[in-house]
């Protein structure tokens, strides 16, 4: 086989094996992202199918206590006409007078559909369904719904009235401090399943042992249900079937399968399923796509080179060819010299080969009396051969010049071949010199095969290191993460210094620009001060987490110069790390960047004055049912400053925490974070209404009779929840941080 045949072989070899490489990473990937569809179309199944649960059980909670916003539940009524009375006489005509307002109100507006009331001992005293009559019989005892005799608290669940399913809860009944039995709410599940069908674009079935509710938008469940009615069957909880997807009359349908057991042992299954295939198949569009292109790229590569190799050894064919020629004593052959590599050096060799070769025919029919001179001619001519080969063949090949010399006093005869005749010492050395070229022949192309695999080699060293560099990259990032997290305060450090206070960091990618720290500086011997920084830096990723880094460095230098002053005075702090940025940065000189942060800083004292300083940081106080901003320096600490800008001066304002029953602070990730159906910015105005939405009355459960400070406190939580409420499935479009510092429970 020839070296350019191999050569071509190992191309095309390789060609397919990274295709073949490519066909596998491209099937799995297509599998995984198949997998990565179901399993969010499922999560979010299952979050609309708990709200929609959760809205109804709360809904009928609500008027467990209340019967509308700011009136008293009918239960907590009492008189001769109240709920209660009548249902202590047991007498189902008087409970019906004193409910039936109440509950055609509650049917009318879809909180529920049954009302079961029960005694103390859990039998049923009187039932109210809006439709039809409901066998008693199915709801006799409280326990066989809820498990209990008696409510002992208000609990919700699903259960099984008259062979229908039903979202349910149950709460005590009271009189005279005692309970007197128990009242049941329940809502037929079919209006539940229709919403979740609307809401997920998705069919659910909810099934037990004979009984089995379901919708049909987009299947018949035909060949689904025998699936998941064996797993209700035999008790199991939880996904039991080992399958995420099912193809049935040519459709794809995602399966997210629940089990569970309610009261008396009763196990149900609940399947949602939702056709998939189109976006399957626009998936599958894509990596069609994607193959021709590959496949295209290949053929190209391997054309290119498959052209280049037939350029590369059709110089060395010609040559070849020359070199047989003249072998046969043919002279009338030409080859092409025109390149300077080694291809070219053997080219340049044979052409001056052929030319010694014609001057030795010419010389050779010369007269008899210019034997001599031509003997001379060839020999002149095969030291310049050798003048063109490598260094050790070059010293063989003049030894053989040597040995001619000795035999060219032999007689010799005339012919018409050149190569033919009784000058034994010329063809001997035309044979050697035929030896030399095609020994360098050889040598070349062995080398030429060498840098072929030499190359090759050094392609999959590269591939090698490229995947090092990326599982690298990974791992520096969650390096830096674990460096940016040391410089927050622990939450134990927090609690100690702001008891009852909440933080929420939220970077949007592994590392962010926002941070926060805490410092305890010791100003007496039984007295500190308490200094926390909350700033957000230039950026967000990497680069902004460098910077909080830097802010760090220069707040501490700022909080470390205040504490040795005469009078510490906290806006300096923030003087102070606007000169270190400035000066690190090189913000007033040439740099390329325009790097800085907005900062808000607190100087929290148990005895004495408090105070504060701000720089472009938003700050709201909340005193009772009133909130509003603070006041703070509308400059930035660090930035690049105009020509015709002063350096800022941030002032320190003095604060009586105990003025106000909540401090929070906000960075600007959370005021720009967009949301809401019209995609707009959170925004103050939104904000203010999300914090008010979360004010609570303080527990102060866990305080003396002297610590106890009355005043609200704020749900950390839930105005976090909110927030990402508002947001949804939109991108976080930076850092956001929270933090919220009661003050009304501060220690004075």
């Amino acid at each position: 086989m020839l070296l350019k045949t191999r050569i071509s072989v190992l191309f095309a070899t390789t060609f397919l094996l990274i295709a073949a490489a490519l066909v596998v990473q491209s099937q799995l990937a297509r599998d995984e992202i198949k997998r990565a569809v179901v399993t969010e179309l499922s999560l979010g199944q299952s979050v609309i199918w708990d709200k929609i649960l959760r809205s109804t059980y709360d809904s009928m909670s609500f008027y467990a206590y209340d019967s509308k916003p700011g009136t008293a539940s009918i239960w907590a009524l009492r008189g001769s006409r109240s709920a209660i009375a009548a249902v202590k006489t047991g007498d189902s005509r008087k409970i019906n007078r004193a409910l039936t307002k109440f509950y055609g109100a509650l049917v009318e507006s879809n909180v529920l559909d049954v009302l079961a009331i029960y005694d103390a001992e859990g039998a049923l005293i009187h039932v109210m369904d809006a439709e039809q009559p409901v066998d008693e019989r199915t709801i006799g005892e409280l326990s066989g719904l809820t498990g209990v005799t008696l409510a002992a608290k208000l609990d919700g669940g699903l259960g099984v009235i008259d062979n229908r399913f039903a979202a349910h809860v149950s709460f005590p009944i009271y009189a005279n401090g005692r309970p007197i039995g128990s009242v049941l709410y329940a809502r037929w599940l079919t209006p539940l399943l229709d919403e979740f069908s609307r809401a997920a674009e998705a069919d659910i079935r909810v099934s037990a042992p004979s009984i089995s509710e379901q919708t049909e938008t987009q299947t018949s469940w035909s060949g689904i249900e025998t699936l998941f009615d064996k797993t209700a069957s035999a008790g199991q909880v939880g996904d039991n079937t080992g399958l995420d997807t099912v193809l049935l009359g040519g459709a794809t349908f995602s399966l997210n399968v629940r089990t569970l057991t309610i009261p008396p042992d009763l196990p149900v299954t609940i399947v949602m399923v939702r056709n998939v295939s189109a976006s399957l198949a626009s998936y599958q569009k894509i990596f069609v796509y994607v193959a021709l292109s590959i496949a295209g790229v290949f053929a190209l590569i391997g054309a290119v080179s498959y052209l280049t190799l037939l350029r590369g050894f059709r110089p060395l064919d010609d040559t070849i060819a020359a070199l047989n020629a003249l072998a046969a004593g043919n002279t009338d052959v030409e080859v092409a010299v025109g390149r300077r590599d080694e291809v070219g050096r053997i080219a340049a060799t044979v052409v001056s080969f052929r030319e010694t070769i014609l001057n030795f025919a010419r010389l050779r029919r010369s007269a008899q009396e210019n034997r001599l001179r031509q003997e001379r001619t060839v020999i002149d001519e095969t030291i310049k051969l050798a003048g063109l080969l490598p260094q050790e063949v070059r010293a063989d090949l003049l030894a053989d010049v040597h040995e001619m010399e000795q035999l060219k006093s032999r007689p010799q005869q005339q012919s018409d071949n050149v190569f033919e005749g009784d000058d034994e010492s010329a063809m001997k050395l035309l044979g050697m010199a035929f030896g030399r070229i095609s020994k360098e022949i050889k040598t070349q192309y062995e080398k030429l095969d060498f840098l072929v695999d030499e190359r090759t080699r050094k392609i999959a060293e590269t591939q090698a290191e490229l995947e090092d560099k990326h599982k690298n990259l990974i791992a520096s990032l969650n390096y830096a993460s674990r460096i940016q997290a040391s410089i927050l305060p622990s939450s134990d450090d927090m609690q100690t210094v702001f008891p009852g206070c909440y933080v929420a960091w939220e970077p949007q990618h592994i590392v962010g620009g926002d941070a926060y720290l805490l410092r305890r500086i010791k100003t007496g011997k039984d007295d500190e001060r308490a200094v926390l920084a909350v700033y957000d830096c230039t950026g967000h990723g990497v680069p902004g987490a460098f910077m909080t880094l830097l802010g760090a460095r220069a707040l501490d230098t700022g909080i470390d110069a205040d504490a040795r002053a005469p009078q510490p005075r906290i806006g300096s702090v923030l003087d102070a790390a606007d000169a270190f940025i400035r000066r690190e940065v090189n913000a007033d000189g040439n740099a390329a960047s325009n790097d800085g942060m907005d900062c808000f800083i607190l100087d929290y004292r148990k005895t004495g004055d408090s105070s504060y300083a701000s720089a472009n940081f938003t700050v709201f106080a909340q005193r009772g049912e009133e909130i509003f901003e603070i006041d703070n320096d509308l400059g930035s600490i660090g930035y690049r400053l105009q020509e015709e800008d002063a350096v800022p001066a941030f002032e320190t304002r003095p604060i009586t925490l105990s003025d106000y029953d909540n401090l929070v602070i906000v960075s600007d990730g959370i005021l720009d974070q967009i949301g809401g159906p019209k995609r707009l910015s959170l925004g103050r105005r939104r904000l203010l209404q999300m914090i008010s939405d979360a004010i609570t009355p303080r527990d102060n459960s866990g305080q003396t009779v002297g610590d106890q400070t009355g005043g609200t406190q704020i749900n950390g939580s839930a105005l976090r929840e909110s927030i990402h409420r508002y947001q949804g499935e939109n991108e976080q479009r930076d850092d956001m941080t929270l933090v919220i510092l009661p003050c009304g429970a501060l220690p004075a």
